[in-house]
Order: C-alpha cells, then structure tokens, then sequence
C-alpha cells in the first residue's frame, strides 16, 4: 500500500483516519521530509529561490496529503491575534472598516474587487520596478523535530516585463519551536537552521538566468502557470469570474483529489498567485469575484492580522477538514495582504496543534524602487 492507495480510501467515503492512523501517516510522511533531497524533486528544477517552489509543491500534492501534513511537516504557534477571531463561518455583522457592514464572505469579496478596480495599480515608470516582498513562515522537520522558520523573498519586476528581473531570498530570519527542549536538540545537530543565508539571482520574465559565482545557481524553470505566473501569462488569462474559475480549475494536475475537490484546489491557487504580487489590478478584481463563486468559504474575520497589517480574511476548509486556506485583503483598498493555513480541527495525539494555530503564513507588501543592481 502506497500513499495512493490511502488517498483512494479517503475518497472511498471511509470514516476519518483514527489518531492512531494519523501518527503513522505523520511518520511516513515525516521520514519522506528529511530524506529527501530538493533538488531531484518533482515538477520543476530547483531554483535558488526555494520557497514558492516549495509551496508550489504542497499546493500540487498538499492538500492531498493534508491529514499527514497537519501533524507530520510543520510546528504551529498559536497567535494571540487569531484565536480570538470568530469562528470559521459564525453568523453575525462585521464593520469592515469602511462604513459598510459585511456579513457574507461573498459580500467581502465583491467589496475587496471593487476597491481593486478603483484603486488600479501602481505606476512603475521607466527605469524603475515594481518591488514585492513576501515574508514567509513555513514547517521544516529536522533531528525528529517539527519547527517553522521564516523567509523573506523580494523581487523586482521592471516597468517593461521584458527587461532585467532581480531576485534575493534570505533564509533562515527566525525560527519557532513547540518548546525550548526541540530548540536545543536542533541548535545541537543542525545549526545551520540559526545562520541566515541569501541568496540572488537575475532573468527575464521569471525565468531566472544568472547569480554570482559561488552562490546557488539558477536550475532553470517551466513553462509559466498559477504557481509561476509572469505578466504574460497573466495578461491572457479571462477576467470573466466564471470562465477564470473554470480555467484555474481545468489547470489543478490530474489526480485522485483534483476530481473530487478542484474547487478547493482552485482557492489554494488563488491565494498563491495573488502572492505573487505582480498580478494586474483588473485580474485581481477578477480573481476575487472567481473565489466568491467557490462553495463553501467562510468569513473569518473583519480584524484578521497578518504581516503587522489588519484586513478582512476569508477562508475555505481542506478536502479533511484539517486545515483552512485563509485569504487576507484590505477592507479599505482591496490590495492583497497575504495568505495562510490554520488549523481547524484538532488533531487528537497532536495537543501542540490548538484549533486556530498558524500552521503557514505569507505576507506580501509592493512598493515601487529603483534598479537594484545586486551584483
């Protein structure tokens, strides 16, 4: 039996796996983690930049093994903001922050693409970039230990997509540990993780070509897609909300849980490409109206707090009911605050793991800068 073979049971209509079932599926999947070697992984050569292929990675197999990766590939660390938000769905009025009051999530979301469509985007004039920093917090395992630690990734878009791109990710910013006991055993055997490293690279159309001697060189790249967008492939896609749903869902790779759940996976893509932070403000308008068609997401919360920023955040539970996929937008403006995974549903031999923990975070800021000219 295979992991196939456990996602075939699950979509079989079984009852939920038992905690004993979870412990194991966690040690499998858990193993796989700290064996495995990135740069043979699948779907795209490794680039320097680590992180969205990462998550590229877990939003193509992820969700699929969402009730081993709840307890096997990540620590979580409760927020002091976010349990305190209502609860997924809770029925009630929300004040916005804008005067109108939101109740439904779709309500939410045509709020947030009308505030996208007025406000446009920024103006990138000549010689200058767009600049878009995503700072991370995701789930490594290593020495037996889960534990998270944080990213930052900045990239510079020029005004003429066709030009120089610039990149540079900075690993290893911080870390967080369930307790003191798993932070020493890490310090101990694999003190790398508490050296911050960065990383740079240049290309075109973010297919990264060039970084310096003696640094991680760039593997290449596959074609353009909702987990690698460039402005090109943005530009064609429709900005009709139902013919742009039924493009992104037509795009989840074929498996077992793509033919049960595409609309699910359709969220998750969602948030990953407007992480990017280049995506046009008439796409983004568009992309939020695609999601208020996807059945099943919840208003969070009016006061959601992510990246030091406050905005609105709607979510939609994993095909297990695990994990929640939450979008965050500011009410005022619509602009993309950043995206993240919570858990929903305790897990029974994980206490570490409270309902309401940040399991995953992303949050993006753009400016507009210069030609950075890193090396």
């Amino acid at each position: 039996m295979d992991e196939m073979d456990d996602l075939r049971r699950m979509r079989a209509g079984l009852p939920d796996p038992t905690p004993a079932a979870l412990a194991a599926a966690r040690d499998r999947l858990t193993r796989r983690i700290a064996t495995a070697d990135p740069v043979t992984a699948p779907a795209r050569p490794r680039r320097p930049l680590s992180w969205r292929s990462v998550l590229a990675r877990r939003l193509a197999i992820g969700v699929a093994g969402a009730a081993a990766v709840a307890v096997g590939a990540g620590v979580v660390v409760a927020t002091a903001n976010h349990p305190t938000a209502p609860a997924p769905g809770a029925a009630g009025s929300h004040s916005a922050g804008t005067g109108t009051a939101v109740t439904t999530p779709g309500a939410a979301l045509s709020l947030a693409a009308d505030h996208t469509a007025k406000a446009g985007d920024p103006v990138v004039g000549r010689g200058r970039y767009r600049h878009v920093v995503s700072t991370s917090w995701h789930g490594e395992y290593d020495q037996g230990v889960a534990f998270q630690t944080k990213q930052r990734q900045e990239v510079w878009v020029p005004a003429d997509s066709n030009g120089t791109w610039w990149w540079r990710e900075t690993d290893c910013l911080d870390t967080r540990f369930a307790s003191k006991a798993d932070e020493r055993k890490v310090r101990a055997k694999a003190p790398s993780w508490f050296t911050t490293k960065v990383s740079v690279a240049s290309g075109h159309g973010d297919r990264q070509e060039a970084a310096p001697a003696g640094g991680p060189q760039p593997g290449g790249s596959g074609e353009p897609d909702w987990a690698f967008p460039t402005p090109a492939f943005l530009a064609k896609q429709p900005r009709d909300p139902k013919k742009l749903l039924a493009v992104i869902e037509a795009a989840q790779r074929p498996s077992a849980l793509t033919k049960a759940d595409r609309p699910t996976l359709a969220f998750l893509s969602i948030a990953q490409v407007m992480g990017s932070g280049y995506v046009p403000a008439d796409l983004r308008a568009s992309l939020y109206r695609a999601a208020k068609l996807i059945p099943g997401i919840k208003l969070n919360s009016t006061t959601a707090e992510l990246g030091g920023r406050k905005g609105i955040s709607v979510s939609k539970l994993s095909p297990y009911g695990i994990l929640q996929q939450e979008i965050v937008f500011d009410a005022k403006t619509g602009a993309f605050i950043g995206e993240r995974e919570t858990v929903a549903k305790a897990i029974g031999d994980a206490a570490h793991l409270p309902v309401g923990s940040v399991y995953r975070s992303t949050s993006v800021t753009v400016d507009v800068t210069g030609n950075p000219k890193l090396f």
